[in-house]
Order: structure tokens, then C-alpha cells, then sequence
């Protein structure tokens, strides 16, 4: 968008190609609406050769009529800038509540994190005796069972040495 001032000076410009500067009279006004900055103004020199008072009572008479409407348009951008304000600190209230939110969570993993480590160790722990008591109770197991296979391998040696002993003393009788 051209500033104030360039498309009064279009105004200006167009008004000046229009005719000549004497068979022309030519005003050229611009206020801003939201009331802040001046009234511009540009008339053409045979309106202030053929009526010099004229653009005073114009510039009077725009003021007039254009300042509720200007006053309006200020309480207007006022009623926006609050609006908008309120959303930002709405905004602002959600981002610190997520903020908090987002800490609160870290904190909560955090504490997951060592209770899980610790959860991890305790398991560890308990994993390494079982392999322990299961280790011992194999051990046992192979003990006794070794220990059974001495006892029958003893029977049997026993046993044949019954066998041969009984054979012995059959020979022995019979040879008598």
C-alpha cells in the first residue's frame, strides 16, 4: 500500500494534468482513519487565489464530519488490540501450562527411568539365584545320582565277589 503522502501526490499530480493550474480548482484531502496522524491537504493555487478561506472552512468541516467516524474506528483497532491481547495471554497461559505439563513429565521419566534401573537390577538379582538354586539343585541331583551309581556299581562288585566266592567254595566242595 503507497503512504499517505505518495497517492495525495498522485492526487496532485492528476488533478495539475488535468488542465491548467488557473482553470482548475482542485482539492486534494486525506485523513487518516485510525486517528493517529494529520489531515494532508493540497489545493490547487486558483482556489487560493480565487478563495483563500475556502480550504480552512473545508478542512474545519472534514474534521467535523469525519471525527465520529474516526473516533469509532480508533475504539474499533482499541477493541482488536484487546481481543488480541486476550488471546495472546490466553496463549501464553496454555504455552506456561504446557511448559509445566512437559517438567511434570520429564520429572515422571525421570523417576521411571531409575525405578526401571533398579527394577532391572532387583530382576538381575533374582535371575542370577534362581541359576544359582537351579545350578545347586543339579548339582545335588547329579551328587545323588552318582552316588547311586557308586552304590550299585558296589552291589554289583559285591555281588560278583559273592558270585565268585560262592563258585569258589562250590569247586572247593566239589573237588573235596
Amino acid at each position: 500500500m503507497l503512504p499517505l503522502n505518495s497517492k495525495l501526490s498522485i492526487v496532485q499530480g492528476d488533478a495539475l494534468a488535468a488542465a491548467e493550474e488557473d482553470e482548475l480548482w482542485a482539492f486534494a484531502f486525506a485523513v487518516p482513519k485510525s486517528g493517529a496522524g494529520e489531515l494532508r491537504e493540497w489545493t490547487s493555487p486558483a482556489v487560493r487565489a480565487d478563495a483563500p478561506r475556502l480550504p480552512a472552512l473545508m478542512r474545519k468541516l472534514i474534521f467535523e464530519y469525519l471525527n465520529p467516524h474516526r473516533e469509532q474506528a480508533v475504539r474499533e483497532r482499541e477493541a482488536r488490540e484487546e481481543s488480541w491481547q486476550k488471546e495472546l495471554e490466553k496463549a501464553k497461559a496454555i504455552a506456561t501450562a504446557a511448559a509445566e505439563r512437559n517438567l511434570m513429565l520429564q520429572e515422571q521419566i525421570v523417576t521411571m527411568q531409575r525405578d526401571n534401573a533398579r527394577f532391572i537390577k532387583i530382576s538381575e538379582k533374582r535371575d542370577a539365584e534362581r541359576s544359582e538354586r537351579r545350578a545347586a539343585r543339579r548339582a545335588a541331583r547329579d551328587m545323588k545320582a552318582q552316588a547311586m551309581q557308586q552304590e550299585e556299581l558296589a552291589r554289583a562288585n559285591q555281588t560278583a565277589k559273592d558270585g565268585a566266592a560262592r563258585e569258589e567254595r562250590l569247586k572247593s566242595r566239589t573237588y573235596q
